[in-house]
C-alpha cells in the first residue's frame, strides 16, 4: 500500500486543504524542519497521528490545525510515498 509522509516546516501560510489523493494512505512517517532541534520533538509528540495510521480528512485537518497552533508560521505538507492501493 502506498503511503504519506507529513513534512513539518517554517513557510508560507497556506489554507488548510484536504485532498481525497491522501486519505486512506498508511502514514509512513513524520519530518520535522525549520524548527530548533528542542522545538522539533515537542511538536512531533502534540501531533494527533502516528506512523502507521491510516489517513482521513479528519486527521489531515487536524494535523494542520495542531502544528498551525503550536506555531502559526508552520505548514504542513503531505508527500506521497508510492501509490495508493484501493
Amino acid at each position: 500500500m502506498g503511503g504519506g509522509v507529513y513534512r513539518v516546516g517554517g513557510g508560507v501560510t497556506a489554507p488548510i486543504m484536504v485532498q481525497s489523493t491522501w486519505i486512506g494512505r498508511t502514514l509512513k512517517g513524520i519530518i520535522v524542519s525549520g524548527l530548533r532541534t528542542r522545538r522539533a520533538p515537542i511538536c512531533s509528540r502534540k501531533l494527533p497521528v502516528h506512523e502507521g495510521d491510516t489517513l482521513t480528512g479528519e486527521s489531515l485537518v487536524n494535523v494542520t490545525r495542531v502544528v498551525r497552533g503550536f506555531d502559526e508560521h508552520l505548514v504542513v505538507i503531505p508527500m506521497l510515498r508510492g501509490p495508493a492501493v484501493k
